[in-house]
């Protein structure tokens, strides 16, 4: 069953619900799709895989390259939460892909939220983007990534005067302004979008809003236990050096007495 309907979708993924969902939490209780959307080469599908916990090279993990790697639109379910259902669409922008035939070959209101790519400089077409899904109520987030490629090269053309703070509240307030400037509202998050980096930047906050476990939160949790641990074994030798200490000492307590009871024997002799 890998077929698919005219709008894409492959009849084994779970079917769009066809209503707004109240959250998008709500993947707990039914299927969500979200779309992941933006300039092509501005690293969708790396993306993708970040938020599924997948690195480029795992089994299922969406193709990447330097060339356009999506043609069509392709779900992409969580591999532990199935009815998260991440979209890997096409670039918009190229000759494949222009403006006037974009939003409905990639069929916009087939997907519950949608998630715009942007790399580097913020182009035209994200504006475009923003100001359609907007204007058609649809919920996004702009997220603006590669940002650790913008924070190496300010190190490096500027190492004297390098404050990665400065440049991140630069980026963000550069797309804030352009979006408001356009009269659209949107929240922005800035990330690198690598798997490699998923615990840095904005990049926890989104998976938090999308109702993933963050690596943070598995982390504290795997720290409390390893913490958990080590004092349980702590406690455990302490317990055991004790009753050591006491076994020793009764010992001794016990050849003191003997020999004690043995001089006196002696003498008494």
């Amino acid at each position: 069953m890998t077929s698919c309907s005219p709008s894409g979708f492959q009849e084994d993924t779970p079917a769009w619900s066809g209503h707004k969902p109240h959250s998008l939490r709500d993947w707990h209780s039914e299927p969500i799709h979200i779309a992941v959307t933006g300039i092509a080469g501005s690293g969708k599908s790396t993306l993708i895989n970040t938020l599924r916990g997948l690195g480029p090279g795992d089994q299922g993990a969406a193709p990447v390259g330097v060339t356009e790697s999506t043609q069509q639109p392709k779900d992409y379910p969580h591999p532990w939460y199935p009815n998260l259902v991440f979209w890997d669409l096409p670039g918009i922008g190229t000759k494949l892909n222009p403006r006037h035939t974009y939003l409905r070959k990639i069929s916009l209101e087939k997907y519950d939220f949608v998630l715009i790519v942007s790399a580097t400089r913020f182009t035209e077409d994200d504006l475009w983007l923003a100001a359609k899904l907007q204007r058609l109520d649809k919920g996004f987030y702009f997220i603006r990534t590669r940002l650790d490629e913008d924070i190496a090269n300010d190190r490096r053309d500027h190492p004297g005067s390098h404050n990665e703070e400065n440049v991140i509240r630069k980026i963000r307030r550069d797309c804030l302004h352009k979006l408001n400037a356009g009269g659209i509202i949107a929240r922005v998050l800035v990330i690198s979008g690598r798997k490699e980096h998923r615990e840095f930047w904005d990049l926890p906050e989104l998976m938090e809003s999308l109702g993933i476990p963050t690596p943070v939160s598995r982390g504290f949790l795997t720290m409390f236990i390893s913490s958990f641990v080590v004092s349980f074994l702590l406690l455990f030798s302490c317990l055991n050096i004790t009753t050591c200490l006491h076994n020793v000492l009764r010992c001794i307590k016990r050849k003191v007495f003997n020999h004690t009871a043995g001089t006196r024997h002696t003498i008494c002799r």
